[in-house]
């Protein structure tokens, strides 16, 4: 059974002599080889170009001229499944030289890698080198070449192609590593002082690829006190052997243009203890660093607030949220609960059995369609002792509109609550006149009364003193908080 055409390791060999191509056959894989007649009659059917042969891990193609070669490679990177190794003859009088080929197949191909097989001393081993720019590419394979020298030398080939992939593959992992991490590498010279910058290095921060590559140069990328900061850091680490991270200004995009980076690294020390490289990366954290700050801002304006500060994630209750990921300080005061113990938990921590249902209805809804809530409601602390919270529900969006979190600030309104206690029922009756429309005549509240307009004065000058307004419109606003309690028409 054949096998798949990406496990198999495709070899052109390119010579006048059709003979060759059968003895690479025979070599690298015997059992499979062709006979000669059947690759005599395959040339009389189809031409000069032998049929492509699939023998064992090979597919082994085969072209009389330089010319059709460099064609086949051509087809080959078209097909996505190039050659790995090319024998290439050195005398072929019917088209171009083995040296002409081999310029030609790089010009296509330049990390095909080739072995030039001759039985003549044309050219001296300086002569090749000098005409061909890839010396790191190829191979010289003396006829008659010796088969297990074959074997070897094309295992050898393959092994290094796979070994190559290999690691252009775990370099563009790498790189795609430190773009989404925002990060670049850097080498420094104890004995040159000449510091190397990876591409992705220059890249990030903008740096021209013609700039110095002098210590001293570079360091006038960093701001003048992060300069001298990581000139102690990098001093420091090849006496303590330790490796340093320094929160940095780095430039970007010009001069005296900087951003919030760390830079990192630490030393190699040679034989004799003694530094020879440090090696190192710088990560733009301008961005982090921003939030950090943002978020050490926003901490420390909740922490000082009066209101309870409670966020949580935005996991609906079906899978068991939303829960909570911060607190403030008040929230440990009012509650008696810990930040630890919170942590995790739902808003459920702070209800009992008198929490309103038709608030966390409220607030379910609220959840659901993804909308504020404000809604007045029973709370319990830790103790089971009751107290009553005017609680506001924001929805936090992330810069895609998508909501993150909750924000939860509840206020503590059990003294007011109590303060409506203190009312008779007919100031209590007034106080829901005035609730309902703060523009009706004091004339319109008492007729609704059936009360006479100098009674009803007497009321509100009784309840401004017990609820502690000086006015209609005092009143209107401290009632507004408790439009649920008094039942507003």
């Amino acid at each position: 059974m054949s096998k798949s055409r990406s496990k198999l390791k495709r070899i052109l060999v390119i010579d006048d002599n059709p003979a060759i191509y059968e003895d690479f056959c025979k070599v690298l894989c015997p059992s499979n080889a062709p006979a000669k007649e059947l690759i005599d009659l395959a040339s009389s059917i189809f031409g000069d170009e032998r049929e492509k042969m699939d023998i064992g891990d090979y597919q082994i193609d085969f072209a009389l001229r330089g010319q059709d070669g460099v064609e086949k490679v051509k087809s080959a990177i078209a097909e996505g499944w190039p050659y790995i190794i090319t024998f290439v003859d050195m005398r072929m009088p019917n088209g171009w030289g083995g040296l002409e080929t081999i310029k030609n197949l790089w010009l296509a191909d330049s990390q095909l890698q080739i072995v030039l097989c001759t039985a003549y001393s044309d050219y001296s081993w300086d002569e090749i080198r000098a005409q061909l720019s890839r010396r790191d590419r190829f191979l010289i394979l003396k006829k008659p070449f010796d088969n297990i020298e074959v074997q070897q030398m094309v295992e050898t080939l393959v092994n290094r192609q796979e070994a190559e992939q290999l690691l252009i593959e775990n370099q563009n992992l790498l790189q795609t590593a430190q773009e989404i991490a925002r990060v670049g590498h850097y080498t420094l010279s104890h004995t040159d002082q000449e510091v190397k910058r990876s591409e992705s290095l220059d890249a990030l921060f903008q740096i021209p690829a013609d700039y110095s590559h002098s210590y001293a140069d570079f360091c006038k990328l960093f701001s003048q006190d992060s300069a001298m900061h990581f000139n102690q850091c990098v001093s420091g680490a090849s006496k303590t052997k330790k490796p340093f991270e320094l929160i940095c200004q780095f430039q970007k995009g010009g001069p005296h243009q900087y951003v919030w980076s760390i830079a990192a690294g630490y030393w190699e020390f040679d034989a004799n203890n003694a530094p020879s490289k440090m090696i190192g990366t710088i990560q733009d954290i301008t961005q982090t660093y921003e939030l950090q700050n943002q978020l050490r801002l926003l901490d420390a304006c909740i922490s000082q607030a009066d209101d309870v500060a409670i966020i949580t994630d935005a996991r609906p209750k079906t899978a068991g949220g939303p829960r909570i990921v911060y607190v403030n300080d008040i929230f440990e005061r009012k509650t008696g609960y810990t930040k630890e113990f919170a942590m995790g938990k739902t808003m459920d921590i702070l209800y009992g059995p008198n929490t309103q249902n038709a608030a966390l209805e409220k607030i379910n809804k609220g959840l659901i369609n993804k909308k504020p809530v404000r809604v007045e409601m029973v709370n319990y602390d830790a103790n089971k002792s009751e107290f009553w919270v005017d609680l506001n529900m924001s929805p936090i969006q992330d810069k895609d509109d998508e909501i993150t979190h909750w924000l939860c600030m509840q206020r503590d309104i059990s003294s007011q609550k109590t303060t409506l206690d203190a009312l008779t029922d007919k100031e209590f009756s007034v106080v829901k006149a005035v609730a309902g429309n703060s523009e009706v005549t004091l004339k319109e509240i008492a007729d609704r009364l059936h009360i006479s307009e100098h009674t009803l004065r007497n009321h509100l000058a009784s309840i401004y003193e017990k609820l502690g307004v000086r006015g209609r419109l005092e009143l209107y606003v401290f009632c507004s908080k408790f439009m649920d309690e008094l039942g507003k028409d």
